[in-house]
C-alpha cells in the first residue's frame, strides 16, 4: 500500500489509542458500565479507563447515539463537550492498523479500544460490535493470538476484545449469530486454548480465557475437536491453581460449562486420574476457598456424576465431610443442593450404596432435610438421594434407623407444591414399606399427603407412585382396613382410573388395589355405588393382552360377583362376561389369568339363568373345554372349569352342545386323573347327573368315572355334601346303565355304601341317598 495510506493509518491509530493518558477533563467518551449491566465488563473497563466515574462524570450518551445514527462526525465546536479518543467510525481504521502496524504496543492498544467500544451501552455498543464483525475483527483477533502468542499483554487485550464482540450481549441476536459463525470458522477456540497453555501462570489470561470459553462453548457445536482437549486442560489447571484465586473459579466455571455440553465431555473429565479428583475435592473441606467456589465444585461433580457416577464413588466421603462442617443456612442452600444432587447421582449405581452409607450420607441427608425445609431444591435432591439408596433392600433398614421415614414425611409436608419433592419422597417411602409393618403403618397414617399430591400435581411419575403406594398398602390387612375407612381412598382410586385410561402401570396398580380391597365383603356396595365395575371392564377392554390386568380384573369381578348377586347382574350389563370369556380365549396358556377368569365366570353365572345364557352365547362352553385341555394338571382351573360346566349343564338346551364339544368324556377323564379332589369329584358328579338326566343314553359314556367317585367317597366318608351329590349321581348311572352297575360292584361300591351308612347313621339326608343307591345295587 502507498505511503499516504500508511501515514493516515498510523496517524489515526495514534489518535485512537490515546486513552490511558488523557486527563480527567479530556476523558474519552466511553462511559463506565454499572455493575448491573455486566459485572465482568465493569472490572476490565474501569481498569482500562484508569478510574471510576460517577454518573455525573459520564459522557453524554445521547450525543454519541446521534453521531451513530447520522454516521457523520460531529464537527461543531462546543466548549462544554468532551473530546473523543475513538468512535465507531474509527473501527475499520483500527483493524487496518493492526494489519499494517502490528507492533505489540499498537496491537494491545487497538484491541483495548475495540473492547471499550464493544461494551459501550446500546445502541452504541451494538453498532460497534456489528462494525467490528463486518470488518473481519474476529479473524484479526485470532490471527493476532498466533502472531503474538508469547506476549501476555497482547493476548489479554485480544481475549477481552473477543469476549466483548462475541458473548458480551447474548440478547444481540444478529451480532451474536454472526460472531459465533466467525468464531467457529476461524477456529478461535483452538487459538484461545493454545494461548492458555502458553501462559499457564498468568492468572489474568487464564481467568479471561476461561470466562470466554465458559460463555462461548455452550453456543458452539459440542463435538468440536478443541472441546475435549479443553476439558483436560482445565482439569489439570484447576488442580494446580490456588483455590482462592479468581482464575481458579473461572477455570471451574469453564470446566462445568464444557461438561454440560455432552456426555463425552463428562466421561473425559470423570476418567481423569483419581489424584486429580481428590485434589479438587480436597478444596471442599479446606478453609482456603469461599462457599461459592465449593458450590461450583459440587455443581461440577453433580453434572459429571449424572453419567459417570460408577467411577466417582471415591469422592463421596469428601462431599459428605464438607456437609458436616458448613453452616446450614440460607446462604449455603445452593451448596447443599449441589452436594445432595451429587450424592443422588452416585446413588444411581448400587455399588456405591454401601460406600455412601459408610461415609455417613444418611445422617447428612436427613440433617439437610431438617435444616433446609424452606428450600424445595435441597429437599428434592435429598429425597431423590434417599429414593435411589432405597432401591437396595440391604440399605432400607439403615435408612429407617437414621430417621429416613420421618424425614421423608416432613419433606412432603414442607414442600406441598413441589412435584419433585412429593414424587421422590413418595418413591422412597414406597420402597421402605417393604421393610416392616411399622413403616407401612406410618405411611398409612399419612395417606392424606399422597392424596393431596395426587390432586395437586399432574406429574405422571407421581401419579404412578401414588397408585403403586395404594396397591402396596392394600395388601396389608391392617392398612387395608384403615384405607377403606376413608372416602378419599375411593375418590382417588376412581380418579386414577379415569384420568389415566391408557397408562398401563396406573391401571395395573389401581386394579391391584381394587383386587385387595374387594376381598372386604363389607364394602362391596360401596364399590358398586362408586362405579368401579365399568372402570374394571374398561381396563380389560383397553389392555386385552396384558396378563396382569386381565388377571386382576377377573379376580375383582369374581370377588364382587360371588359376594353380591346385584354385582353379577351389573357385570353382565357392563359386558363383563364378554371380556371374561375373551380373556379365557386370548390368554388360554396363562395359568394365573385362567384361574382368575374361571373363578370370575363361575361367580357370574352360578345363580343366574340369564347370565348362563349370555355366557353360552359368547362361546363360554368351547373356551372352558379348551382350558381343561390346556391345563390338565392345574386342579384349581379344573375345579372351576367343571363348576362352570355343571352350571351350564343344568339347562337341557346346552347339554347337546356340551356333549358335541367332547365335554362328557373330558370331564370323566379329568375325574379319573384327580380322584382326591373332593370339589372336582363332587361338581363333576353333578355335571354327569345333569347330562344323564337329560339323555339317559349318555350313562354308558360315564362308566369310567364310577371308580373315581367310589374312591373319593371311601376316602371322605364324613363329607355330607360330597356323599349326597355323588350318591345321587351313582343312583342315576346304575339305574340307567348295567355297565355302570358292574363297574360299581367291581370297585367295592357295596362296601363303601355300607360304610357311609354306618358312619352317618344320624344324618337323614345321607341315609336316604345311600339306601336308595343300595337298593339299586341289590336289585
Amino acid at each position: 500500500e502507498n505511503e499516504n495510506k500508511n501515514l493516515k493509518c498510523v496517524q489515526a491509530s495514534n489518535d485512537a489509542f490515546n486513552i490511558t493518558s488523557v486527563s480527567s477533563q479530556d476523558r474519552p467518551t466511553i462511559p463506565l458500565l454499572n455493575s448491573d449491566v455486566n459485572g465482568d465488563a465493569v472490572v476490565v473497563r474501569n481498569r482500562l479507563l484508569g478510574q471510576e466515574l460517577d454518573k455525573e462524570q459520564s459522557t453524554p450518551i445521547k450525543e454519541r447515539q446521534k453521531r451513530v445514527e447520522d454516521s457523520q462526525p460531529n464537527t461543531e465546536s462546543d466548549n462544554n463537550s468532551v473530546s473523543y479518543a475513538a468512535s465507531i467510525n474509527d473501527i475499520s481504521i483500527i483493524l487496518e492498523c493492526v494489519k499494517v502496524h502490528p507492533s505489540a504496543k499498537c496491537t494491545e492498544r487497538a484491541f483495548q479500544t475495540l473492547f471499550l467500544l464493544s461494551t459501550d451501552p446500546d445502541p452504541v455498543g451494538t453498532f460497534a460490535r456489528k462494525e467490528i464483525l463486518e470488518n473481519e475483527g474476529i479473524e484479526a483477533m485470532v490471527l493476532t493470538i498466533w502472531k503474538h502468542m508469547e506476549n501476555g499483554k497482547v493476548i489479554l487485550a485480544v481475549l477481552h476484545a473477543l469476549w466483548a464482540v462475541s458473548v458480551f450481549d447474548i440478547h444481540d441476536n444478529d451480532n451474536l449469530t454472526m460472531a459465533l459463525a466467525k468464531v467457529e470458522q476461524s477456529r478461535a477456540l483452538e487459538a484461545v486454548l493454545f494461548s492458555l497453555q502458553t501462559h499457564p501462570v498468568n492468572l489474568r489470561i487464564l481467568e479471561s480465557g476461561c470466562d470466554l470459553i465458559q460463555r462461548l462453548s455452550p453456543m458452539l457445536p459440542s463435538r468440536q475437536p478443541e472441546v475435549r482437549s479443553a476439558v483436560i486442560l482445565f482439569a489439570n489447571s484447576a488442580r494446580s491453581l490456588d483455590a482462592s484465586t479468581k482464575a481458579y473459579h473461572a477455570c471451574l466455571g469453564a470446566l462445568l460449562s464444557l461438561c454440560q455440553l455432552s456426555d463425552e465431555n463428562k466421561h473425559e473429565f470423570a476418567n481423569c486420574r483419581d489424584e486429580l479428583h481428590n485434589d479438587i475435592c480436597q478444596v471442599l473441606i479446606s478453609d482456603a476457598s469461599d462457599l461459592e467456589t465449593k458450590e461450583l465444585i459440587c455443581e461440577l461433580y453433580w453434572c459429571v456424576s449424572s453419567v459417570a457416577g460408577s467411577t466417582l464413588g471415591f469422592i463421596a466421603k469428601k462431599i459428605i465431610d464438607s456437609m458436616k462442617y458448613l453452616p446450614q443456612n440460607k446462604q449455603s442452600s445452593n451448596y447443599f443442593e449441589a452436594a445432595c444432587g451429587t450424592l443422588t447421582n452416585l446413588a444411581l449405581d448400587p455399588e456405591n450404596h454401601m460406600v455412601l452409607v459408610d461415609a455417613g450420607a444418611l445422617t447428612q441427608i436427613a440433617n439437610a432435610i431438617q435444616s433446609f425445609d424452606f428450600s424445595d431444591a435441597v429437599l428434592s435432591a435429598s429425597c431423590t438421594a434417599l429414593a435411589n439408596l432405597s432401591t437396595s433392600s440391604c440399605i432400607r433398614s439403615a435408612i429407617i434407623s437414621h430417621g429416613g421415614v420421618s424425614a421423608l414425611v416432613e419433606s412432603m409436608k414442607s414442600a406441598p407444591t413441589s412435584a419433585e419433592v412429593q414424587g421422590e419422597a413418595s418413591r422412597a417411602l414406597l420402597n421402605l414399606c417393604d421393610v416392616s409393618m411399622e413403616v407401612r403403618k406410618v405411611t398409612t397414617d399419612h395417606l392424606f399427603l399422597f392424596f393431596d399430591a395426587h390432586y395437586r400435581h399432574d406429574d405422571i411419575i407421581l401419579q404412578e407412585i401414588v397408585s403403586s403406594m395404594l396397591s402396596k398398602l392394600s395388601k396389608d390387612g391392617v392398612c387395608r382396613k384403615e384405607m377403606i375407612s376413608t372416602s378419599r381412598t375411593y375418590d382417588v382410586l376412581v380418579r386414577l382410573f379415569k384420568l389415566h385410561p391408557s397408562n398401563k402401570k396406573i391401571q395395573k396398580t389401581s386394579l391391584l388395589t381394587l383386587r385387595n380391597v374387594s376381598t372386604e365383603s363389607s364394602i362391596t356396595p360401596i364399590l358398586l355405588n362408586r362405579g368401579f365395575l365399568p372402570l374394571v371392564v374398561s381396563a380389560m377392554s383397553a389392555f386385552p393382552n396384558d396378563v396382569d390386568i386381565q388377571e386382576s380384573s377377573c379376580i375383582v369381578l369374581r370377588n364382587l360377583g360371588s359376594l353380591n348377586s346385584e354385582a353379577a347382574v351389573e357385570i353382565c350389563s357392563e359386558e363383563g362376561i364378554n371380556f371374561i370369556v375373551k380373556a379365557m380365549q386370548n390368554l388360554s396358556d396363562c395359568t394365573p389369568t385362567q384361574r382368575a377368569s374361571c373363578g370370575a365366570l363361575w361367580a357370574c353365572i352360578h345363580d343366574s339363568d340369564v347370565n348362563c345364557r349370555i355366557a353360552v352365547s359368547l362361546g363360554a362352553i368351547d373356551a372352558v373345554i379348551c382350558l381343561v385341555l390346556v391345563h390338565p394338571s392345574d386342579v384349581f382351573i379344573l375345579e372351576n372349569a367343571i363348576m362352570i360346566l355343571e352350571s351350564l349343564s343344568s339347562f337341557k338346551e346346552y347339554v347337546k352342545q356340551i356333549v358335541d364339544a367332547g365335554g362328557i368324556s373330558l370331564v370323566v377323564e379329568t375325574m379319573r386323573s384327580h380322584p382326591s379332589s373332593t370339589k372336582l369329584i363332587r361338581h363333576g358328579s353333578i355335571f354327569i347327573a345333569n347330562l344323564t338326566q337329560a339323555y339317559s343314553s349318555l350313562s354308558d359314556e360315564a362308566v369310567r368315572c364310577v371308580t373315581a367317585i367310589i374312591r373319593c367317597i371311601d376316602e371322605n366318608p364324613t363329607l355330607v355334601e360330597l356323599i349326597v351329590d355323588c350318591s345321587r349321581t351313582l343312583h342315576s348311572l346304575v339305574s340307567h346303565s348295567r355297565k355302570c352297575k358292574d363297574r360299581l360292584l367291581a370297585a367295592n361300591g357295596l362296601g363303601v355304601v355300607e360304610k357311609i351308612i354306618n358312619q352317618n347313621a344320624s344324618i337323614q339326608q345321607v341315609n336316604d341317598c345311600a339306601h336308595l343307591l343300595l337298593d339299586d345295587i341289590l336289585q
